[in-house]
């Protein structure tokens, strides 16, 4: 999902394909440029290629064969200057503070607004000047 002129680029990852999507449009409607991705591997992958023009990854704590922890693991071995959000259907647990006391930049809870969404990134990479 491509915005001409977008303030950043954010990756998010999430197996729940509706999730996916409600975030990926969210995001471009504020006006960010988003790659989203249902499988961690791929998200891998393309950050593994990509992690200089990565600005955010907004990062989904449950998901089937590899968790929000690993994947925030195995990106920040990519880049250690890595800024990520965890999201979750849950409360903040004991998991997600041990992220974020390993450079977690911040927590969102779903089913999250688009002004939520927007306070937390616009915080972290800055907002967009929609329009330009």
């Amino acid at each position: 999902m491509k915005r001409a002129g977008a303030a950043g680029r954010i990756v998010v990852v999430d197996d729940e394909e509706i999730v996916l999507k409600m975030s990926g449009d969210m995001l471009v409607k504020l006006g960010y440029e988003v790659e989203l991705f249902s499988d961690p591997a791929d998200a891998i992958t393309y950050f593994g290629e990509h992690a200089e023009r990565v600005d955010l990854v907004i990062l989904d704590m449950m998901m089937p064969g590899m968790d929000g922890a690993e994947l925030f693991s195995r990106l920040k071995r990519i880049d250690p200057k890595l800024r990520a959000v965890l999201s979750s259907g849950y409360v903040i647990d004991e998991k997600a503070e041990e992220l974020i006391d390993d450079g977690l930049a911040g927590f969102i809870q779903k089913p999250f607004t688009i002004s939520r969404l927007e306070q937390m990134v616009g915080g972290l990479i800055g907002k967009p000047r929609i329009g330009n």
